[in-house]
């Protein structure tokens, strides 16, 4: 598999797309919670990504490296009658989709949670929050 930075986050946006949870599911620059209109949404965030050769070589002289892509998810989410925490259900849902293997993940070969945090609540019911992400994948490179 060649290099591709975008084919993995396209595919954990269908990820979270297939879960018909959330209202809107973005690539896009975050909106603030005070100015958000679609609830629940999630906005996809390639933080960073590290490259590391792994030794295996592959045809044509090229090297195949193992990738690791850090992903930051922000949430805007209303828990107006649905209770305090409501927001700690939505953070578990999206993990549990995450971490569930099925047909949808075809580039990621492994992923982790490395967490989450919510604000204190200063726009309730209204809540944001944010949830790490690190995605694993391969890519041949050609020399």
């Amino acid at each position: 598999m060649a290099l591709n930075t975008k084919k993995p986050i396209e595919e954990l946006k269908q990820i979270l797309e297939a879960m018909n949870f959330f209202e809107k599911v973005s690539l896009g620059q975050p909106v603030e919670i005070t100015k958000e209109e679609s609830f629940p949404a999630v906005y996809i965030n390639l933080d960073a990504d590290i490259n590391e050769e792994n030794g295996k070589m592959t045809g044509l002289s090229g090297r195949e490296y193992d990738r690791m892509l850090m992903v930051t998810l922000k949430f805007n989410v209303n828990t107006d009658g649905s209770g305090e925490l409501y927001h700690l259900d939505v953070r578990d849902k999206v993990e549990e989709t995450i971490l569930r293997d099925q047909p949808l993940w075809q580039h990621i070969i492994d992923r982790t949670v490395e967490g989450s945090r919510w604000d204190k609540g200063a726009s309730a019911p209204k809540r944001e929050g944010e949830m790490g992400l690190v995605l694993f994948t391969r890519a041949d490179i050609l020399k």
